[in-house]
């Protein structure tokens, strides 16, 4: 990014001035500060009554968590439930209007400043994230207001916690944490232009933390060793790969609000070449979903350093030799599809470490040896393929209480 020296006038004018660049940026954290200051004094007000079981004691806590898991509650058991969820709806919506009002207060003000003119596009942009953000909470938060409180039962209970709480996937958050990133990538595309400019840290995006910030540039340098180690230039798609947008934007990428990669989608999109062992550096990732390219060699053993997966696919490909044993170190992984490739070596048995597996798909590679009987601790495990191999035909007695091995052979 070409460096403009802090001192440059421009042509923009605030009460009649010319601003420098120096100066909004200084007007910048100026309103930033005051708005932690603010936000920092209502938050913990707010969530000192707001937090979960607050403002509960401990006894209504204890009988809270009683009923919730009670499969028969009496008139005066409603009644009770019925109170406390009147209160701790009032909490949370003071808790969430609050948010609401202190970030359209920020907004506001950001909302007065004049920019330089080379800086207009990137601050309108920050503010129109933000307000689309808000505009998006508001409406949420006026459902959760109308949540019913009479709560007859543990069930109804649970689901009640869980909308006030904001958990049970209504309001959709997804699209919120969306709305968010976007938000949160127009402030650190303002504040790397500020920074390269002024030569100097520029503080705001107060809240995306420094952690977050080095993992998104750890994150960042990953995906470029993928982009260069599988023929980037020569992908079906790389829209906006190595570009200066936010790498949430980059084709088949997703990220979450701090600009750090939770999912990288890039199936049948023409990679040649070897996975890097840098994307083991992708330390929040869920989804990896490599299929269908033409993608050689070795699984690197740094996959399992992945300690957030939840999908893995890497079949359709040419892979070859062993799966790594480090692949049992991903506690969360539930999806493991490794098909039509051409591993070779024994399956190993760390992979029976792998308690939320669902799927595992070695079909049609050149594994041999026989299945090892730690795939019998895979009790969430419902389906299981391991035709096309080398392997012999024999099934461990362990194996005999999964549903998914019965098509096979016991020993």
């Amino acid at each position: 990014m070409e460096s403009i020296p802090a001192a440059t006038p421009v042509t923009s004018t605030q009460g009649g001035s010319e601003v420098t660049t120096e100066e909004y940026g200084r007007a910048l954290e100026e309103i930033a500060a005051r708005n932690d200051d603010e936000a920092d004094t209502a938050w913990e007000a707010a969530s000192a009554e707001f937090y979960f079981w607050q403002p509960l004691s401990v006894d209504e806590e204890q009988r809270m968590y009683l009923l919730e898991t009670s499969e028969s509650w009496s008139d005066e058991d409603v009644a009770f439930a019925g109170e406390i969820a009147e209160t701790m709806l009032q909490a949370a919506t003071g808790y969430y209007d609050a948010s609401v009002r202190i970030s359209d207060e920020y907004f506001d003000e950001m909302s007065s400043l004049k920019p330089p003119e080379h800086l207009t596009a990137l601050h309108d942009s920050f503010i129109a994230t933000g307000r689309e953000a808000i505009q998006f909470f508001q409406t949420q938060l006026d459902a959760v207001r109308g949540v019913d409180t009479e709560v007859k039962g543990g069930e109804e209970l649970a689901e009640f916690l869980a909308l006030v709480n904001l958990e049970s996937g209504q309001p959709d958050l997804e699209l919120l944490w969306e709305q968010t990133a976007q938000n949160d990538a127009a402030c650190l595309a303002l504040k790397e232009q500020l920074e390269a400019e002024l030569e100097r840290e520029v503080s705001i995006c107060s809240n995306i933390s420094e952690s977050d910030s080095a993992s998104a540039e750890t994150n960042r340098e990953a995906l470029v060793a993928l982009y260069n180690a599988t023929g980037g230039p020569n992908w079906t798609n790389n829209a906006d790969w190595l570009s200066n947008t936010p790498v949430g934007e980059w084709h088949g990428v997703q990220a979450d609000s701090a600009g750090v990669v939770i999912a990288l989608n890039l199936y049948s999109n023409g990679l040649r070449g070897e996975i890097p062992p840098e994307l083991g550096q992708l330390s929040n990732l869920e989804v990896l979903s490599l299929y269908g390219n033409q993608l050689s060699g070795a699984i690197p053993a740094e996959l399992g350093q992945l300690s957030n997966l939840e999908v893995l696919f890497l079949n359709d490909n040419q892979l070859s030799g062993a799966i790594p044993a480090e692949l049992g170190q991903l506690s969360d992984l539930e999806v493991l599809e490794l098909f039509s490739n051409n591993l070779s070596g024994e399956i190993p048995p760390e992979l029976g470490r792998l308690a939320n597996l669902t799927s595992l798909d070695l079909w049609n590679n050149a594994l041999s040896g026989e299945v090892p009987p730690e795939l019998g601790n895979l009790s969430k495990l419902e389906t299981l393929k391991l035709a096309g191999n080398d392997l012999i035909r024999c099934v461990p007695e362990a194996l005999r209480n999964i549903e998914a091995a019965l098509d096979l052979l016991f020993c």
